[in-house]
């Protein structure tokens, strides 16, 4: 049921958004409780959604009443028979999304018709993912409040993504399931690092400063410059290595850039300060990690952005000519109209050309000249002398038993010189630990 509802929520972005929100909004900086449980209305919606359209016990067989004789099931002008001997299968994919209860969206993912309210006036028999009656599943309270916990948790902590372009396809053993191939990314959100994801899930709460809107995908420059954040939306990598790069470029202007994906910023759009956004457009569509984004900014209305000061570059394929550059072209329009200031004319890059980061540096002047321009610029920023007052603790002193700690042999940057950073790492492990290789790739923010 997870599996499903989480491919469900990724290929809805809104009902992502809402149930996100409804969990950062409800258990707050505390640690996920029982008590919570009861106020989460939309995830309960989401997880009763999820069972209509899939339910992973597909369906229950019925028979008629010992002693009773054949049964005669009436359908509309048609009638069923049953002898007593029969046995009738109920297909409840089929069942749960009877249009003549769910409405004519009833193949949708629509976690808004299962709220207590509307939940509560279906028909007796509409809804059955627990099975019926007296073979109807025991465990359905206790599997509902687990689900519920493991929902709000992962939310709580992680924005997940496809891991590449999946459409539903299904694999039955005692019940049904997603195919093995659907995957999805987990990044830790905005402000939240593994110790302090340690800390609150065998600790208590979660440190004030772990929600630092600063502890994010950051460009380190080394200089005290004015603040500027770089928001990216990239399935491919070239918006976040355009941002990336854009980043690098900041101290000799006089500002420190935060780089940070644009789901990252979701009611707290940075103000006061110049924003840039970098995205693309796939066939009309938000990237994976600008979908939330997107759907947010729609939300909007009045003069939300006021005290945003933007500009935007686009990248697309002119081969989708009807929806070239669709997404970047809404947000630097919505954002206008939402009171934001912009700076500059938008940017845009035609993947066709093979020219991208040519026509990216083609604008970028005209970016900088217009940051100068309301913000003032120092082209002669310096590094500043500071000291830094170190303190050394065990880390295995303030973690879980089972952490232990290894002492690095050898750290060497084995790539060449304008590739992505890799290293050869060696490890001395303690007596006695035993490990396993497993998957891993990691990259490194230019600096």
């Amino acid at each position: 049921m997870l599996s499903f509802l989480f491919y469900y929520l990724l290929k809805s972005p809104k009902a992502y958004q809402a149930a996100q929100a409804e969990v950062d909004e409800v258990v707050g900086k505390s640690a996920i409780t029982v008590e919570h449980m009861a106020r989460l209305p939309y995830l309960m919606a989401c997880i009763r959604e999820t069972l209509r359209l899939s339910p992973t016990a597909p369906g229950f067989a019925v028979t008629p009443k010992e002693g009773g004789g054949p049964v005669v099931i009436h359908s509309g002008d048609k009638a069923y028979e049953i002898p007593q001997d029969g046995v009738a299968i109920l297909s409840l994919p089929q069942i749960h999304r009877d249009p003549l209860v769910y409405g004519d969206d009833a193949d949708e993912f629509r976690p808004e018709r299962m709220l207590d309210e509307n939940f509560n006036k279906l028909p007796k028999n509409a809804w059955k993912p627990f099975g019926s009656g007296m073979r109807g599943c025991i465990g359905r309270p206790f599997a509902i409040q687990e689900a519920l916990l493991a929902i709000a948790t992962l939310l709580k902590f992680f924005t997940f993504s496809f891991a590449e372009d999946y459409s539903l396809r299904i694999k039955q053993t005692l019940t049904i399931k997603p195919t093995a191939d659907f995957k999805m990314h987990a990044a830790l959100r905005p402000g939240i690092d593994p110790v302090h994801l340690e800390h609150l899930m065998f600790g208590g709460a979660l440190p004030t400063q772990a929600h630092d809107d600063k502890a994010l995908d950051r460009s380190a420059t080394g200089t005290k410059g004015k603040p500027m954040t770089i928001l990216y939306g990239s399935n491919t990598g070239t918006c976040q290595a355009l941002a990336q790069g854009l980043a690098s470029d900041a101290s000799a202007h006089g500002f420190t850039a935060d780089v940070r994906e644009l789901d990252s910023v979701i009611e707290r759009m940075p103000k006061k300060q110049p924003v840039v956004i970098i995205t693309a457009s796939f066939e009309g569509e938000p990237p994976d990690n600008a979908a939330r984004f997107i759907q947010w900014m729609r939300s909007l209305d009045g003069k939300a952005m006021e005290d945003v000061t933007y500009a935007t570059f686009g990248c697309g394929h002119s081969d989708w000519s009807k929806t070239f550059h669709a997404i970047p072209k809404e947000v630097d329009r919505a954002l206008e109209s939402l009171g934001a200031t912009r700076l500059v004319s938008m940017g845009s890059a035609d993947a066709a050309k093979n020219q991208i980061t040519g026509e990216f540096e083609g604008w970028e002047p005209s970016l900088w000249e217009a940051i100068a321009a309301k913000y003032g610029e120092s082209n002669s920023v310096q590094a500043e002398e500071f000291v830094l007052d170190i303190k050394t603790e065990a880390r295995s002193a303030s973690l879980r038993q089972n952490v232990q700690q290894a002492k690095v042999i050898k750290n060497i940057k084995i790539s060449q010189q304008d590739a992505s950073e890799d290293r050869h790492i060696e490890l001395e492990l303690p007596k006695g630990m035993q490990y396993r290789t497993v998957r891993f790739v990691s990259s490194f923010t230019r600096s």
